[in-house]
Order: structure tokens, then C-alpha cells, then sequence
């Protein structure tokens, strides 16, 4: 070994030194829900850890214990956990725990086949070029001939006829597989027919795991929702393990606490001040979700901000009853739930909505419109929202018979599937310029908490393209009525339609004066 002094090298730039955060605190090493099944015997974690120390692969502390309750075993000798949830907020390190149990299952475990999937296939680039730096820096490896197989989407990593497939998550990703062993990254994209068939093919092992690891999930992460909904009620009672680490529901978001709370790499590979200019640069939903791990409270789960929505009612005063459009909606499940809203315009100018009833069944909604049209002190709507095809749009028939009271017909404004994605899309832009005002409905607050986007489109198109933005209002729950929130939405979308019609009716010299000088010419 050469003893020569770096310095006495111009062309040297010493050694190197270890990145160090500056914190002498760290976040919590134990998750805030964990509910893992019983363990009887820690199986091979113990000889898993040191093996992959002696690799060099070194684990934080709770990446460490992360992997260990992955490990144990019950009293017949199988992973008392079947099934894993680890959910951690970003850049933490829990890709680095996947890739520790990929290599344990290789070389400790002897797992025959353990497939590693993600959402997009340079996820799963990364995570094989990982495993094969380490592997090819630690001397004892290379001799034992692993061999690495990458090419045309198929990447493995073989040990004695043992590997580790990687594969990104499609239709039928893993059929005609039979692996021993399935890792789900970025699981806030599975969706039912993805989770059917890594159940499927997993099923059949003799001592089957199933891991699915995520971080934030998104308006639309259903699966992942019931995923953590299931290890929450069943609190390791059976064979799903729950380890999530988030701050507490509802807590101040400038509350350094939370942050140790919600982030175990805190201080380690992540810093407190790089937190801190987080939280002074983004608003609060995307601070909570994607740092604070709260994307499942619904305050932050919501599409449209329920702080801002109720916000905007504070503006809100009784709507100009000269220019207003009706709208109105039923939920698709018997028995139904329907709502009637309208449209207008407030004493400032401001567009306004308000739920004007809503019930059960559809028997009362023609009564209710007709009195809307006839009633004396406010004219007849500029129309009737109502979507053709669905539930409500079965009433159309008869709302097209409706009169005001001097018994002229009351425009009905008929829409389809696209223009109720254009309608979403325009509330959604209402509320975030802060052009929209309404009266604090709890219908409309209850609706908001419970409603979610439904994608239309190519989910694995594109993202610039517009019909992967498209959207229209789903039910996380089925429990939860809605129908009020999509009657606003389709009035609202109406009364901008009705304003636009009469804006391209009018003759140019109108509302101008002196016709906007057109006759001084």
C-alpha cells in the first residue's frame, strides 16, 4: 500500500470523507402504525444482517428492524407476515430495504425466484444496478459467478439456479411465473387486476411473501388505501404487516416533532433544514402528503383543499336570481341519492353555487324543478343541467315537458361523458383561482371529503397528453353521497356555458358606448 502523503500530489484531492447531515437527533426508528403478526423465531435475520454487513450493504437502524420483522417466522416455520405494507415518506431509503430482502432471498433464504416489480420500467433499472454494484464490490461474490442478464426488458440477477427477476407491473406481467417471493414498488399505482395477479401467482409457494412499499399515494391509490385500511383493523391478527411511518392525523404542520415523527433517514439522509424550506415553498396538502406521509387523512387526500373550500365560503351572499342554471344529479346505485343545484352569480359579481335539495329516490325531483321554474319572485333558469345516459338522465323525457310560469318551455341542457370531465376540470380551476364562492353547505364539505378523481385515458400514456388530465368525480367509499358535489359541478359548468353563448350572440357594437365609436366613422 502506498504511504504517500495525498497533499504532496497536486492532481490528489485527499480522502474521501463521509457525508455527515450535521443533526445529532434522528428521526423515529419505529413506525407510527405497526401492527405486525406474532413472531416466534426470528428465523434468519440474524444471519441475513450479517450477511449483509459483511457485503458492505449497510442498513440504518430502522431499515434494519424493517427487514427483520419481514423475516420472522411463526411456530410452523413460514413468515408469520404473508403480506407486507411499508409505507414511508420520500427519499427515506425504503427502496434500499427491498433491495436488502431481494439479496437476503438470494443468497441467505436460497428463494428460488423473487420478482421485483415497479410501476415504470427504469425503476427497476435502477434497483438491479444497484444490487450489481454491490455484488460486484464485495471480493467474495464475484467468485462465486453470479451472473447479470440485462437486455429488451429483462433484467436477472442468477446465483445456482436461484434469481432475482425484474419486471415492470403491466397486464400480465408475471404470468407463467411461479416465484416465491414479490416486491411492489411504488405500490400507489397497483390497481385490483394487477393485485389479482400477483395473488395468483404467489398463492401456490410453500412459504409465500408478498411486499408492497410506496410512498405517498395519490388521490386515486385505492388499492393501497385498503391495503392500509386492512392492516389498520386487523392489527397483525392474521398475516398482513402494517409499518408506516407518518406524522399524527390532524397534527401543525410546522411541528418539528412531526417531522422526526414522520421520517426515520432524518438526519441521516435527510435534513431537517431541507424539511424546513419544504415546508416554506409548498402548499400544505403537498407538504403533508409527500413529506409528513399524510396522504390518508382525509384533509389531504381531498381533490379540491377543504381548508380553501371552506374558505370560499366565507364570500358567498344570495345569488342574482336574473342569470342561474339548475342542475341535477342521482348516484348510480340503488337507492338513489339525488341532489339539486344551481349556478349564478353574487351581489359582487362572483360566481356562487348552492345545493338546493337533495333526497332520496328520484320521485320528488320533478315536483322540486317545477316549483324552480315557476316560482314568482326569480325567473325561470337559463337551463337544466343533466347528464344524458345516467340515472338522473332518465328524467330528461319528463323535464323536457317542465313550463315557467308563462308556460314557455325551460331550455334543458343535456351533456355527455366528455363534457363532465370539462365540468370537473372547471370547478377544480374555480376554486383554486379563488373565483368561486358557495354557502358552507355540509353536504358539499361531507361530498368533498369522501369524493375522489376517476382517470379517463391511457394511464401509461403520455402525461402531457389531455385526456390523461381528464377526470371526473368517484366515491372512495360507497357509503358517501356525492350527488351534491356533481350537481354543482354540472351547474357550474352550465352557467359558463349559457354566459359564453350569450357573449358570442352579441352584436360587437353591443353594451359599448356610443357602439363602441363605430358610428362616429
Amino acid at each position: 500500500m502506498s504511504t504517500e502523503n495525498p497533499r504532496s500530489n497536486p492532481f490528489s484531492l485527499g480522502p474521501d470523507e463521509p457525508l455527515y447531515l450535521g443533526e445529532t437527533r434522528t428521526g423515529s426508528p419505529r413506525p407510527f402504525n405497526c401492527f405486525v403478526p406474532e413472531i416466534v423465531s426470528p428465523g434468519m435475520a440474524d444471519k441475513s444482517i450479517r450477511f449483509l454487513e459483511l457485503m458492505g450493504f449497510g442498513l440504518d437502524e430502522w431499515q434494519q428492524w424493517t427487514l427483520r420483522q419481514m423475516l420472522g417466522l411463526r411456530a410452523d416455520k413460514t413468515f408469520a407476515s404473508k403480506e407486507v405494507c411499508l409505507l414511508v415518506p420520500r427519499r427515506n431509503g425504503k427502496t434500499r430495504v427491498l433491495e436488502a430482502r431481494s439479496l437476503v432471498g438470494l443468497f441467505v433464504l436460497k428463494e428460488p425466484l423473487v420478482i421485483n416489480t415497479a410501476q415504470v420500467f427504469p425503476t427497476c433499472r435502477e434497483s438491479y444496478l444497484n444490487l450489481k454494484r454491490a455484488i460486484d464490490n464485495c471480493p467474495d461474490l464475484e467468485m462465486r459467478k453470479v451472473q447479470f442478464r440485462a437486455g429488451n426488458d429483462n433484467l436477472s440477477i442468477e446465483y445456482q439456479g436461484r434469481r432475482i427477476l425484474y419486471k415492470a407491473r403491466g397486464k400480465n406481467p408475471i404470468r407463467g411465473l411461479s416465484p416465491q417471493v414479490i416486491i411492489a414498488d411504488e405500490a400507489y399505482a397497483m390497481d385490483d387486476e394487477i393485485a389479482a395477479a400477483i395473488e395468483n401467482a404467489v398463492g401456490a409457494a410453500p412459504n409465500r411473501q408478498f411486499i408492497c412499499t410506496s410512498s405517498t399515494g395519490l388521490d386515486d391509490s385505492d388499492w393501497l388505501l385498503r391495503m392500509r385500511e386492512r392492516g389498520l383493523s386487523e392489527q397483525g391478527k392474521h398475516t398482513l404487516a402494517l409499518m408506516e411511518w407518518c406524522a399524527e392525523p390532524g397534527c401543525d404542520l410546522d411541528d418539528l416533532e412531526q417531522y422526526f415523527r414522520a421520517n426515520p433517514a432524518l438526519g441521516i439522509r435527510v435534513s431537517l433544514e431541507s424539511l424546513v424550506s419544504a415546508r416554506r415553498g409548498q402548499p400544505d396538502k403537498q407538504f403533508g402528503r409527500e413529506r409528513l406521509g399524510l396522504w390518508a387523512d382525509n384533509k389531504f387526500r381531498s381533490v379540491i383543499d377543504l381548508d380553501l373550500w371552506a374558505d370560499l365560503g366565507k364570500d358567498s351572499s344570495e345569488i342574482d336570481v336574473t342569470k342561474y342554471v339548475v342542475a341535477l344529479d342521482a348516484t348510480p346505485s340503488a337507492p338513489h341519492d339525488a341532489a339539486i343545484a344551481l349556478a349564478g352569480f353574487n351581489a359582487k359579481g362572483k360566481k356562487q353555487v348552492e345545493v338546493v335539495r337533495t333526497g332520496r329516490s328520484l320521485s320528488w325531483c320533478l315536483e322540486a324543478l317545477q316549483k324552480l321554474c315557476q316560482a314568482g319572485l326569480r325567473p325561470p333558469p337559463l337551463g337544466i343541467c343533466v347528464q344524458a345516459g345516467s340515472v338522473a338522465g332518465g328524467l330528461i323525457p319528463e323535464i323536457q315537458k317542465l313550463r315557467d310560469r308563462d308556460g314557455n318551455p325551460v331550455e334543458v341542457i343535456p351533456f355527455g361523458a366528455r363534457d363532465v370531465t370539462d365540468a370537473c376540470g372547471y370547478l377544480f380551476e374555480t376554486v383554486t383561482n379563488r373565483s368561486l364562492c358557495h354557502l358552507n353547505d355540509i353536504s358539499l364539505s361531507t361530498a368533498l371529503s369522501g369524493a375522489t378523481r376517476i382517470r379517463v385515458g391511457k394511464l401509461d400514456g403520455p402525461k402531457g397528453e389531455e385526456e390523461y388530465r381528464a377526470w371526473y368525480w368517484g366515491r372512495k367509499d360507497v357509503l358517501v353521497d356525492i350527488s351534491p358535489l356533481c350537481a354543482i359541478t354540472y351547474a357550474l359548468w352550465g352557467l359558463n356555458m349559457k354566459i359564453s353563448e350569450e357573449e358570442l350572440n352579441r352584436k360587437h357594437y353591443e353594451g359599448k358606448p356610443f357602439g363602441g365609436g363605430i358610428w362616429l366613422v
